[in-house]
């Protein structure tokens, strides 16, 4: 893995361009290998922190970009973060930033808070819908296993005792399907148990 100079007399930005040139790979090919929008990339390149997502996310980009190149991840992050803390950029997660983002509307919408939600608001309310079934059953003494057994009976017992019709296709033919004898369910219930 390749490794930052130990002085690093310059910004993170040229750094990672200088990187990226010596690997002999020009922006359009950066692009297509790590994924980055050509925005975002110069964004990073010439320490634009307003121009980047949420800290969380440009964290993510810069990772990418170390990963590309073979650097050592935890050392760039911890030099975004100084440069951007010394830029006086904010650093809440709440930052979602400018001109990258517009050209780049994959990144907004990972950086919005707001996709989490649905489905934890659908399971509370199964969850309370859950709760007040089970407390009209124990309120109104239902068992729901005996009425659902009461309710297949009742379907099966009345197939039964119905005769089946079936018209044959191309003749015009009724066939009278059953003997007039009842026949046994298919499944027996025991109301005992």
């Amino acid at each position: 893995m390749a490794d930052i100079d130990d002085k690093q007399p310059q910004h993170l930005g040229e750094y990672l361009r200088g990187q990226r040139q010596a690997a002999g790979l020009t922006e359009e090919k950066f692009c297509q290998k790590t994924g980055l929008s050509p925005a975002m990339l110069r964004a990073m390149e010439t320490d634009d922190y307003p121009a980047l997502p949420a800290q969380a996310y440009a964290r993510g980009f810069y990772t990418l970009y170390a990963r590309a190149l073979e650097l050592n991840c935890e050392r760039i992050i911890d030099w975004y973060n100084k440069e951007r803390h010394q830029a006086g950029v904010a650093v809440e997660n709440n930052n979602i930033g400018g001109t990258a983002i517009n050209t780049a509307p994959e990144t907004h919408r990972m950086a919005s808070a707001g996709h989490a939600r649905p489905l934890t608001t659908l399971l509370i309310l199964l969850a309370i819908l859950a709760f007040i079934i089970t407390v009209l059953c124990w309120r109104f003494e239902i068992n729901p296993v005996m009425a659902i057994r009461e309710k297949i009976h009742l379907v099966q017992t009345r197939s039964m005792s119905r005769p089946h019709n079936f018209r044959i296709p191309g003749t015009g033919k009724v066939t009278h399907q059953g003997d007039g004898k009842k026949r046994a369910p298919l499944i027996t219930l025991n109301s005992a148990h």
